[in-house]
């Protein structure tokens, strides 16, 4: 950073995996990649190296945590046996998808078409999050339709938090024509 050959952002990532000898390498392949891309990368070789071990890592706040440890300890007890967290988690996901996967059998077509086209990442300028809504750019109750051309991925945040809250507005057709607008209508709060 004291060089300037990288930015904040890009030494606090890779700081947490650098060590002394591979110090260059990682300030090479940072300058040549944008922050989101370096931090997918990170996160596809942490995401490989926790499947190696068979573990994974969860950087979590204290009251999911708490519910994670309850959800634990609800499994055991379902299983009459002591499990690992991994087991556990195995099987509480089992659980959530059969309760849920009817609905999301009943997912539209063009809907999973859309984010698979996106590569399952939202699209709004600077996130790497996980997309899980497939937003009309221009809404169903103002004359748009299903096509994929009117559909983006979008992660949960900013598809309720940006765009139906008013901060942030898409407009285009997409994949690749889209206009991203920021702070366009804020809430009224009154």
């Amino acid at each position: 950073m004291r060089e300037r050959r990288l930015s904040y952002e890009k030494a606090r990532l890779i700081a947490r995996y650098a060590e002394e000898g591979s110090v260059e390498d990682w300030i090479e392949r940072a300058q040549r990649l944008t922050y989101v891309e370096l931090r997918r990368q990170i996160q596809g070789r942490e995401e490989a190296q926790m499947c190696a071990r068979g573990e994974f890592d969860a950087w979590v706040p204290r009251r999911v945590a708490g519910l994670l440890a309850l959800a634990c300890s609800a499994a055991r007890k379902a299983a009459g046996r002591w499990m690992s967290d991994g087991e556990c988690l195995g099987r509480i996901a089992a659980h959530f998808v059969e309760v849920w996967k009817p609905l999301l059998d009943e997912r539209s077509t063009v809907q999973k078409r859309v984010l698979e086209r996106d590569r399952g990442l939202c699209q709004v300028p600077g996130c790497s999050r996980p997309a899980v809504h497939a937003h009309h750019i221009q809404f169903r109750s103002a004359g748009g339709g299903d096509e994929p051309e009117n559909l983006v991925s979008l992660c949960a945040v900013h598809h309720l938090r940006g765009v139906h809250m008013g901060y942030l507005r898409v407009r285009g057709r997409a994949p690749d024509r889209l206009r991203w607008e920021l702070g366009v209508h804020p809430p009224r709060r009154g």
